[in-house]
């Protein structure tokens, strides 16, 4: 797994109503930073990254998204 496949996998996963959500929940953050990908969606794509690829993947990785930097965290 790659740095872009993460990306494309996230962007799958987008759920419009969930995004709205959190921008609402967060108002500081821009809303075109939020991709709206669910937590147990990122949950499981944590686990599948820890098997294949694990850190260094975000090697490359610009952090613009809000999920991209759930799951380095």
């Amino acid at each position: 797994m790659t740095y872009k496949d993460v990306v494309r996998e996230l962007n799958a996963n987008a759920d419009e109503k969930y995004k709205d959500f959190i921008a609402k929940l967060v108002p500081c953050i821009d809303k075109d930073s939020i991709i709206g990908v669910r937590m147990r969606d990122l949950r499981s794509l944590a686990r599948e990254i820890k098997k294949t690829a694990f850190l260094d993947i975000f090697n490359e990785a610009k952090f613009y998204y809000r999920e991209e930097k759930i799951l380095y965290a």
